[in-house]
């Protein structure tokens, strides 16, 4: 923890010199001093790497911590430096001159103030010692703890796997049960003769690294036929890890209440919380976590954080991406007790799970938030948090929150997702270090023009809130990476106007740094679609209520997006999308959803070598659209929703040879689908959705012998009528473990189980 507190500090070191080089009419002296404490940051950040390993010997142990709260120091006053500069210009306006005047002056009141700070930090530098010390006694303590470590360490008895010769069956079900069954509570029965072995075969599951690595608590117990509860729950509490002054010796309600608590206060994230990578990642860039590398953006830097904590069996994926990849992630569990104990000592998160809990941390700087009840009435140890998430909103009003947060002056990343709340909250624009804003899942409908002043945010999420116009003001934030303002407003089955994006002013041509932005509707003039050539770092583009003039500019846009991962258009209804003017398009595009009147399918689809998903909907098109697709290399999902009119829909053999989902959908005179032998050798997922006319099974489905699942939505009852046991074509689809059809009647949704 000490070495992120100090890679933090850095950042924040590299913010300010970047600030005063901007200026250039900061004092010389306190430039100095800045890059002073930047030089002893990174020389102490190298011995905390020699130092590694070396955590469990005291001394060095208090060296780290000295080196981490003074890293958090120096943090501190950095951002204070930059908080009351930024306050005060936005505050005031001034002409250029005067504004020259005005941040002299400014800079003059503070000097003094951070000046005699940071002489502060640097006399508890001289403190601590040099550094040098410090890494010279590394190898001493080592092998000091080498030399003993093998007569010191008791190993407790254990069972071996290798001692339960014959139970090597029930001892693989059980371990299977136990890992890969439902989240639910469950009870699992071993019986048996007196001395046939249950309680081996039972200590042997307890105790297996399988079981182990997968549950967060584990207690045994032994329950005899004349037994008190009280004592029993006593013995899991203290097992489990509860404090003995907290754990009631009496009374089943109150134990039990008491275990139900301690099992949900669980980085940041309560217990078996997923979260989404992108989202987790966003937030990593948002804290400072993430360090400059040549040639690659902050995004790219993060994901490869990610996946080496992945491949080290760190992070749990809790959900995978129809592609291989991580689409959200969790602590594992054998981990996350160590992790939350490590963070709560060095001061890295607080966890506030009980109304009454409070922290007992000086200086919190990240706060998580479990209970909604939870009493966070003013203290100073408030004052310096950097996060803050919350979960369980109910209970918890907008003007509770906003008492909260309108001290957390040093805010950075501030989660407001799921937050009961209808308005904008005006408070958060005072939060002018503010880097991430989630407002997702809110029922706020404008943001407010003083957005403007926060003039460091990354992130703006508003996803999912009614928000469907954004202020010109908003354009002033000139370090703004992610922009996500879309609502999808769908009842029954997916139409073209079911989503909902922003309308903005022309102008961002100016956020260079832009990663995602999803989705904007284009201005009446075009000025937008011509201004988008200048967002070179794109990853996302989401654009709707597109018109076929927008295409050229468009297609000559877009093109210069090298990086561009996601490509999401959508036309305005009884209007066509014009994309064949692309000679070139971005070589590493991996997503594609055309929405909208396609005139014809555009021949550089066929290029795309890197895509993996495509999606097609109300294209309109003459004829089948299989002939361009069917060579992508890496294809994997395909999604065709009234794409063509066509009565006949032919997989050729050798084509497809990735794919593993595909969904056919409102294909209205569809009447005949042939899958020749050879083709989508991999595909997973069929699903088909209400296409009246087709009414005989696909020809040539059991050729698809990697099938697992086909799902049927309002189809024909004639074809569902051939998926019965007791049809003559069952025979054709006897090799797919899942098949279910869902009908839509009377707005509600009807469901069989052909499997």
């Amino acid at each position: 923890m000490a070495e992120i507190a100090v890679s933090v500090a850095l950042f924040f070191i590299e913010e300010v010199i970047s600030y005063f080089d901007n200026k250039g009419n900061v004092g010389s002296d306190l430039q100095a001093e800045v890059r002073a404490l930047g030089r002893w940051l990174r020389k102490a950040q190298a011995h905390l790497k020699d130092m590694e390993g070396a955590e469990s010997n005291e001394s060095l142990k208090e060296h780290m911590h000295q080196i981490r709260d003074l890293a958090y120091d120096i943090e501190d006053v950095l951002n204070e430096y930059m908080l009351c500069v930024q306050h005060r210009i936005h505050k005031h306006k001034f002409s250029n001159k005067a504004h020259g005047f005005f941040t002299s002056v400014i800079h003059r009141s503070l000097l003094n103030d951070v000046e005699s700070k940071i002489k502060e930090i640097k006399r508890k530098i001289g403190e601590i010692g040099a550094l040098d010390p410090i890494r010279a006694n590394i190898n001493v303590a080592s092998a000091e703890e080498g030399s003993t470590s093998s007569s010191s360490v008791n190993v407790p008895p254990q069972l071996l796997e290798d001692e339960i010769i014959g139970f090597e069956n029930p001892r693989k079900k059980l371990v299977h049960q136990l890992t890969r069954g439902g989240s639910s509570r469950s009870t699992i029965s071993v019986v048996g003769p007196a001395g046939s072995g249950k309680t081996t075969l039972v200590k042997s599951v307890y105790e297996s690294k399988e079981v182990r690595g997968h549950f967060d608590s584990h207690a045994w117990l032994r329950v005899s036929c004349f037994f008190k509860l009280e004592k029993l729950i006593c013995s899991m509490l203290k097992q489990i890890g509860v404090p003995k002054e907290l754990i009631p010796h009496e009374g089943v309600d109150v134990q039990a209440k008491v275990l139900r608590d301690h099992l949900q206060q669980k980085s940041i994230f309560p217990e078996d919380h997923s979260i989404e990578c992108g989202r987790l990642i966003r937030l990593w860039i948002a804290e400072g976590f993430v360090m400059k590398e040549r040639g690659k953006t902050l995004e790219e830097v993060a994901e490869e954080y990610l996946n080496e904590l992945i491949g080290r069996n760190l992070v749990h994926v809790s959900k995978w991406d129809f592609d291989g990849r991580a689409r959200s992630c969790r602590l594992q569990n054998l981990l996350l007790e160590f992790i939350v104990s490590k963070s709560e000592d060095e001061n890295f998160v607080s966890i506030l799970s009980e109304p009454n809990d409070s922290s007992s941390s000086e200086k919190v700087r990240r706060l998580s938030i479990h209970n909604a009840g939870t009493n966070l009435s003013w203290s100073t140890r408030f004052s310096w948090v950097r996060s803050t998430f919350f979960f369980r909103w109910d209970g918890l009003s907008p003007s509770h929150i906003g008492n909260v947060l309108c001290n957390f002056r040093y805010l950075r990343v501030l989660d407001l997702q799921d937050a009961p709340l209808e308005e904008f909250p005006e408070y958060v624009v005072d939060l002018s270090l503010l880097r991430y804003l989630s407002l997702r899942r809110t029922n706020i409908k404008t943001v407010p023009k003083s957005i403007k002043k926060l003039s460091h945010l990354q992130t703006l999420d508003l996803r999912q809130t009614y928000v469907t116009e954004l202020p010109a003001k908003i354009l002033q934030l000139q370090n703004l990476r992610n922009l996500l303002v879309y609502r999808y407003n769908v009842q029954n089955y997916v139409t073209l106007n079911s989503v909902e994006g922003v309308a903005m002013s022309a102008g961002i041509g100016g956020w260079t740094a832009l990663q995602k932005l999803s989705l904007v509707k284009p201005d009446k003039q075009g000025k937008i679609i011509k201004e988008l050539e200048a967002l070179k770092q794109l990853r996302k583009l989401g654009l709707i209520d597109l018109k076929r003039k927008d295409g050229k500019n468009l297609c000559s846009s877009i093109q210069k997006m090298q990086s561009l991962l996601t490509l999401d258009l959508s036309s305005i209804r009884n209007e066509s999308l014009d994309l064949d003017h692309m000679p070139s398009p971005p070589p590493h595009l991996q997503r594609l959803y055309l929405k909208g009147h396609l005139e014809k399918l555009p021949g550089w689809i066929s290029s795309l070598h890197n895509l993996f998903r495509i999606v097609l909907k109300w294209s309109g098109l003459q004829g089948s659209p299989l002939g361009t697709l069917q060579d992508l290399a890496n294809l994997v999902a395909l999604e065709l929703v009234d794409v063509t009119s066509g009565k006949e829909l032919v997989f050729r053999a050798g084509k497809f040879r990735k794919l593993k989902i595909l969904r056919i959908e409102q294909f209205h005179r569809l009447h005949t689908m042939i899958i020749e032998e050879g083709t989508m050798p991999e595909l997973q997922k069929l699903t088909l959705c209400r296409c009246v006319e087709l009414k005989i099974l696909p020809l040539g489905i059991n050729n698809l012998t990697h099938l697992k699942e086909l799902l049927l939505y309002d189809m024909p009852k004639d074809f569902v009528a051939q998926l019965q046991k007791t049809s003559d074509d069952r025979d054709m689809v006897s090799h797919i473990p899942l098949i279910h059809s869902f009908t839509l009647g009377s707005n509600q949704l009807s469901f069989q189980n052909l499997s």
